[in-house]
């Protein structure tokens, strides 16, 4: 998915175009990105130069996400404020439930597999701010709980397989 910003910085208009992880500037590609302090692992922040200013272009980590483009901490395209997601204290407790999980239930590939990949959907819902903490956790808690079951199943389907193989 592209995404295209039209900035003007000290007179001059500059286009910066981010596509399927390269950047452009006025069409010319960025061979060097430097990643600027307070990156994190759900958002990465790429300085850009711009002449002798510079912005910021925060690319999220997760599918679907939009990035954003920030000059002097503002988000270009609506005029605000550029808050950095952070990750919930309260999300570590489901990181230990899935290891957790992984452990008892269904370890090996298939196991590891899963249950990384439910950890960083429940990693995305733990950051939606556009919904409140409680819902976060409510939906977070009823995910882990149909991921459990389907791993309950699983774990039998596969307990089962094996037992009458034998």
């Amino acid at each position: 998915m592209k995404s295209e910003w039209n900035l003007n910085v000290e007179g001059n208009i500059y286009n910066i175009a981010f596509d399927k992880n390269k950047v452009f500037i006025n069409g010319n590609k960025v061979k060097r990105l430097k990643t600027v302090k307070g990156s994190t692992v759900i958002e990465h922040g790429y300085e850009l130069a711009l002449g002798n200013q510079s912005a910021v272009l925060w690319v999220p980590s997760f599918r679907g996400e939009n990035p954003v483009l920030t000059y002097n901490g503002i988000n270009v395209l609506t005029g605000q404020g550029h808050e950095l997601k952070k990750i919930p204290g309260w999300i570590y407790v489901f990181a230990v439930l899935y290891i957790i999980d992984f452990v008892v239930l269904l370890g090996g590939a298939l196991g590891g597999a899963l249950n990384f990949a439910m950890y960083a959907f429940t990693n995305k819902i733990a950051v939606d701010t556009k919904k409140s903490p409680a819902t976060r956790v409510v939906l977070c808690t009823v995910f882990y709980i149909v991921v459990t079951v389907v791993e309950l199943i699983i774990a039998m389907l596969l307990g089962s397989a094996i037992a009458s193989i034998r």
